[in-house]
């Protein structure tokens, strides 16, 4: 189980281990609107290439941080 606080990081559920993943600082939110499905996504395709959840989801955190301090 995944649970997205936001800028409080992520809680997660890790063969039976809470973990907490702090998130990536931006120097400011530029546009929030795609964070969310731009980790998700990040966070599938790096589990499913290297089966690591805690890996997954620490570039999960660094590809929301990427989104949202830019707006392209």
């Amino acid at each position: 189980m995944i649970v997205k606080n936001g800028g409080k990081g992520i809680v997660m559920s890790d063969h039976c281990a809470i973990r907490r993943i702090e998130t990536v600082p931006v120097a400011a939110v530029v546009d929030s609107t795609s964070a969310g499905d731009s980790r998700n996504g990040a966070f599938l395709a790096r589990f499913t290439a290297l089966g690591s959840s805690v890996e997954a989801a620490h570039h999960a955190a660094h590809v929301a941080s990427i989104v949202t301090g830019r707006q392209d």
